[in-house]
């Protein structure tokens, strides 16, 4: 940086074939009175390369070029099913009546075991500051039926799965995620079908 009051203000980064255009601009106070000595700085910006082919790639930085190769294609396989993506944190049932904490806008996962064979599945409330991704039946959460044991064609009969909820806190303050495990149809719980989370987001 030019001096001791410059600070990077806007990253705009774009692809165009294979290569990666960045434009990095500053801001600087007005009248401000500062050390006019420059300033080195370290700035990491993540680049999307998932899916991109083997091949070499330039990135330019304000007119500074550089490049990298990638020796095979980026990627990545079929995940199984049910599975995270990395990085994110996972809730389990083991986490009943437990309490974790979030920041405001931060995203979690809620996996509990179920088994629609036998007509129950969980019901969630939670409170105004979260949110739940709806599944593809356009109901909360995502059903993922058991893993196939290789070799074995037939579909598990009466195994049960697991639903995933994906659930954000969109606002501050002590939140809570509650659940019961039942028939749609019908008022009582399976046994053990209760789960609570509570959620301190700051």
């Amino acid at each position: 940086m030019p001096d001791g009051c410059t600070e990077i203000d806007e990253i705009k980064t774009e692809r165009e074939g294979n290569a990666f255009n960045i434009n990095m601009s500053t801001k600087r106070p007005t009248d401000a009175i500062c050390t006019q000595a420059i300033e080195s700085f370290t700035e990491t910006i993540p680049l999307e390369v998932e899916g991109l082919k083997a091949g070499n790639y330039t990135v330019n930085v304000n007119g500074v070029t550089g490049s990298f190769e990638l020796a095979t294609d980026n990627i990545i396989q079929d995940k199984p099913p049910g599975s995270m993506p990395p990085g994110q944190q996972v809730v389990t049932e083991t986490a009943n009546g437990k309490t974790i904490n979030l920041e405001s806008g931060e995203t979690f996962y809620l996996r509990l075991p179920e088994n629609p064979s036998t007509g129950y599945r969980w019901e969630l409330n939670l409170t105004q500051g979260l949110n739940v991704a709806l599944g593809s039946d356009n109901l909360p959460g995502e059903y993922y039926p058991p893993e196939q044991p290789e070799g074995i064609e037939q579909p598990l009969v009466g195994a049960g799965g697991v639903r995933i909820w994906e659930i954000k806190a969109v606002a501050e303050g002590s939140q809570q995620v509650t659940g019961v495990y039942k028939r749609p149809s019908e008022s009582e719980t399976a046994e053990g079908g209760t789960f609570k989370l509570n959620i301190e987001v700051v």
